[in-house]
């Protein structure tokens, strides 16, 4: 089958786990740019417009800009204009213990390995360019270790090095990922973090992080202790079901629920985690490159957002017309979602309590029609309306 979605993937940092050392990253990040084979040409020519207005035709590359932010936002303007999406996966270095680790050849084994598994696992269709490292001897090996511990799919994918110098879409991946560096890295975090996050933020399916119990805030929020309590137990009980509950036999939905709780985490720690995200927002992420069979507000609620609160995850909402959902952070999150379902069950038990009264009275009180016992639940809620 012929590969319909490409992902150019490279990254930002070092493989040295002495990250106390001065010029030494803290985190190793690895972006994928991913779009549809159909949208490369176009994107390649906006980029290649990118080269010669801001790096005189040479290689996009964000240590050329380095701490520059303001020009770094410009640029990030430019590409924000730019059709296409993009994934991220964040390492803490700290946390790299293993002896293996201190080898660069084993390093990367590991981080891309991670990122690619994903990858090929979520989109099995896909073709995966990545930046050149190393030997040729190496990278052939590397392409045969892809290959051997990849997941096994019915469709054709591929893994392949491309030369970062004649892929702009390569060097996209390397200018997003040294952008986030300046979002999260200690030791380059720029003033400006949100506001980059903000530009990247229609541009990002997500963020995730090894270990998975690792956050990462692009920002600080102002909370109090019981605020706190609620944004961590929302972030517990969403990572609990993307790592701790994988099924082995994968429910209907699942994989649209996935993508729901890992934007919605990212969007909590990377963007706001004050604001709701659409419904139009949500369905437009499910539907990117894949084919969704959750295609309304409709579905999104009864087929993602339902189960998943069925599952014990945290998710708040909004009672507005436009909908929204998010991970709840505060006191104010939780008491929107209770007002939510107020507004909606309150008047319907009223009106069902109605009719029971309106038929006892017409029948002489023989017909009562929450007497049946499927109805046993609906009743005692009913003794408490008297």
């Amino acid at each position: 089958m012929e590969n319909n979605i490409l992902a150019f993937i490279d990254e930002y940092g070092d493989t040295c786990l002495d990250t106390t050392k001065e010029n030494i990253s803290s985190l190793f990040i690895i972006v994928a740019v991913i779009i549809n084979s159909n949208q490369r040409a176009t994107l390649e020519d906006g980029l290649q417009t990118i080269r010669e207005d801001y790096f005189q035709g040479s290689e996009i590359k964000s240590s050329k800009i380095g701490n520059n932010d303001k020009r770094r936002k410009i640029i990030l303007e430019r590409v924000n204009a730019l059709d296409f999406k993009c994934y991220a996966y964040i390492i803490d270095k700290n946390k790299l213990t293993g002896k293996g680790f201190q080898y660069r050849k084993s390093f990367y084994k590991f981080a891309h390995g991670i990122v690619d598994k994903e990858l090929f696992s979520t989109i099995p269709n896909i073709k995966i360019f990545a930046d050149e490292i190393g030997s040729g001897d190496y990278m052939k090996n590397f392409v045969n270790y892809v290959k051997k511990t990849k997941v096994p799919t019915l469709f054709d994918n591929d893994f392949i090095f491309s030369n970062s110098e004649q892929t702009n879409i390569v060097q996209l991946a390397d200018f997003i990922a040294g952008t986030l560096s300046r979002c999260y890295d200690e030791k380059k975090k720029s003033s400006r973090s949100n506001e980059f996050m903000r530009l990247l933020e229609n541009k990002i399916l997500s963020v995730n992080t090894w270990p998975i119990e690792y956050d990462l805030f692009a920002y600080s929020d102002n909370l109090t202790e019981f605020d706190v309590n609620i944004r961590d137990v929302s972030i517990q009980k969403a990572k609990s079901f993307l790592y701790d509950n994988s099924p082995r036999r994968k429910p209907e939905h699942y994989e649209e629920q996935k993508i729901v709780i890992e934007y919605l985490l990212f969007y909590l720690l990377n963007i706001d985690s004050k604001r709701f995200v659409s419904s139009k927002t949500l369905l437009s992420v499910l539907n990117y490159n894949r084919d969704s069979k959750i295609k309304t507000s409709r579905n999104l609620m009864q087929n993602v957002i339902a189960p998943l609160r069925g599952k014990k995850v945290l998710i708040a909402s909004t009672k507005n017309d436009t909908g929204g959902y998010k991970l709840p952070s505060n006191i104010k999150d939780i008491n929107n979602f209770i007002d939510t379902f107020n507004s909606q069950v309150a008047p319907m038990l009223s009106r069902l309590k109605i009719c029971q009264e309106v038929l006892k009275l017409a029948s002489i009180g023989e017909l009562d029609i929450l007497k049946q016992d499927k109805y046993k639940t609906i009743a005692k809620i009913m003794e408490v309306l008297e």
